[in-house]
């Protein structure tokens, strides 16, 4: 059976740290974008981390599971909704460069979805419309390939 999810989200902790320059961008199921990203300098602007948190002062830190403890965030998802932050103009705080109201995509018969990978160690969160569907407090590891599979 195909499973049909109107959003997939995926959080890491790479904007966390100090000058970050590499991201995680999920390819299948492709998200719908609010802008365009056919060529290679579109697809680097949609990219880009959305905040530099360290410009706007929080403290960060390489451990984000500490900086969680410190701070009261239960999770990434808890974080990203309730710390005080401003996205790149034009990005949606919730979605980034996504739209909320896209075109349900299917997730793959196998559950396999693909990303660009991991390039920071750090903890991530995968969610199928609002469901948790997988964690971990080092992504870089426990996803070391582009393709992995997710629970449906």
């Amino acid at each position: 059976m195909v499973s049909s999810f109107s959003t997939l989200v995926v959080l890491g902790s790479s904007m966390l740290l100090h000058a970050t320059e590499a991201h995680q961008v999920v390819n299948v199921p492709s998200p719908t974008w609010t802008r365009a990203n056919s060529t290679s300098k579109e697809r680097r602007e949609l990219w880009n981390p959305l905040s530099f948190l360290e410009k706007e002062g929080f403290k960060t830190q390489e451990n984000f599971t500490q900086f969680q403890v410190d701070n009261g965030y239960k999770s990434l998802l808890d974080f990203m909704d309730r710390a005080k932050y401003k996205v790149s103009k034009g990005a949606d705080q919730a979605c980034g460069w996504t739209d909320p109201k896209g075109i349900p995509q299917q997730f793959p018969e196998d559950g396999t979805m693909r990303t660009t990978g991991y390039t920071h160690d750090g903890p991530c969160e995968i969610y199928m419309g609002e469901k948790l569907a997988l964690s971990y407090l080092n992504c870089h590891e426990s996803i070391p390939e582009q393709t992995s599979g997710v629970p449906q």
